[in-house]
């Protein structure tokens, strides 16, 4: 056995870290008319098994600091290599009336609540992470840049950041096209009642997919047009309430610019993405809980410059999902269940109007037990998804029943 032995580790250094593995010792696939499918894997919920360390450091005066992770499973990369953060920052005037941090980061500050918890994936995936709510920085791709951030009066926060990318100057990117994704805003904080932001998010809509609108006939122009599926900029806000005890309730809206383009037969494209409404958070009384999470989208369309062509609807969609729970104190541990709800709306063709049959619903359930271990976690449980429901009433899809043992550690 091997070990090894630090000293005293000096003022503002310090090391922390975050894992998750899953085993799966059975999961039932069931679809009718088929036979039954059993599988078993390690995972981490995602992708591999994960786990992230990091290294933070602070001058004594606290006007420089840094920070660095090293993980496996980022992304889904089984090798070590470069996790969430890896940048230095400065406070030029020793106070946060000025911020300044370059590299690759995730500042989580103005980011709302996450409802993508360890077991919701199997019950139909319907949490989503606190961007949902109000996009955190540091993520808008590519990843990282500058950051800019300005605390001028108590409870009220400035920020910008410009994101070429934390590794792009050897290659250089345009300037402007870094300037266009500019993410920029502010936070105020309302002593005892909330927390209230609002945020530019811009986007070059570089790496936009273009799809036909119906795959299964040939791309023309007019009956059959490219649709656009991506991340246009868009205007963000949110509010936190933080009046009543015991509740922590956020609600955001996303309102996306639309885009208007000359495709390759100089036919103009408009694009306006989905409207987002998000609300998520969780309330404690006593020894009971719930988190919550619900999550619309709708209103969107894509729109082609042609004679009679009628505005295609994007797919409307809705999530839900619900998370009751119990602690039982006398063995540090709590039981609880996941409920997952997410409907898909139909879409429409452009130019015909024609509506594409493709609306679906997917309902989960399960029931689990955690334990709590200090710097960690253990929870078992059992989960089911039902074959999801499609508009023509058939269950077309695959029924998953689903056994986890998750782990999780942070230190």
């Amino acid at each position: 056995m091997t070990g090894v032995a630090f000293g005293q580790v000096p003022d503002g250094l310090s090391f922390g870290g975050w894992g998750r593995a899953v085993f799966v010792p059975v999961q039932g696939q069931f679809k009718d008319g088929e036979d039954a499918v059993f599988k078993s894997g390690v995972g981490a919920g995602w992708k591999p098994a994960y786990m992230g360390v990091n290294i933070r450091f602070s001058a004594a005066d606290g006007r420089v600091g840094g920070g660095a992770d090293l993980s496996h499973g980022e992304g889904g990369n089984k090798a070590v290599g470069i996790g969430d953060n890896v940048n230095i920052w400065a406070k030029p005037f020793g106070s946060d009336i000025l911020l300044v941090k370059i590299g690759k980061y995730r500042h989580d500050y103005y980011r709302g609540p996450g409802t993508d918890g360890n077991f919701q994936s199997y019950v139909g995936g319907p949490g989503k992470s606190g961007d949902a709510v109000f996009n955190r920085l540091g993520i808008n791709s590519p990843d990282g840049g500058a950051l800019f951030e300005s605390t001028p009066i108590s409870g009220l926060s400035i920020f910008a950041e410009i994101n070429p990318g934390w590794d792009t100057w050897g290659e250089g990117i345009k300037a402007a096209d870094a300037y266009k994704k500019i993410q920029a805003g502010l936070g105020y904080k309302i002593p005892n009642i909330g927390f209230a932001r609002a945020q530019w998010v811009g986007n070059t809509m570089d790496g936009v997919i273009f799809e036909p609108t119906d795959n299964t006939k040939p791309y023309d122009p007019v009956t059959n047009p490219n649709i656009w599926k991506g991340n246009s900029a868009r205007i963000e806000a949110a509010f936190k309430l933080e009046a009543v005890e015991g509740l922590n309730l956020d609600i955001g809206i996303k309102i996306p610019i639309p885009v208007k383009e000359e495709n390759s037969f100089g036919i103009d494209t408009i694009y306006q993405g989905n409207f987002q409404l998000a609300l998520a958070g969780d309330f404690t009384a006593g020894d009971f809980g719930i988190t919550y999470g619900l999550y619309g989208a709708f209103g969107g369309s894509t729109a082609i410059d042609v004679p009679n062509a009628k505005r295609a609807k994007l797919n409307p969609t809705f999530d839900l999902i619900l998370i009751p729970s119990f602690k039982i104190a006398a063995i540090d541990a709590k039981v609880g269940v996941d409920l997952g709800f997410k409907v898909k709306g139909e879409s429409t063709t452009v130019y015909s109007g024609t509506k594409n049959g493709d609306r679906e619903t997917i309902f989960g359930f399960g029931g689990w037990i955690e334990r709590n271990l200090g710097n960690g976690l253990i929870k078992t449980g059992l989960a089911y998804q039902l074959p999801a429901y499609k508009e023509n009433g058939i269950q077309g899809q695959t029924g998953i029943f689903t056994w986890p043992i998750i782990l999780e550690v942070s230190f």
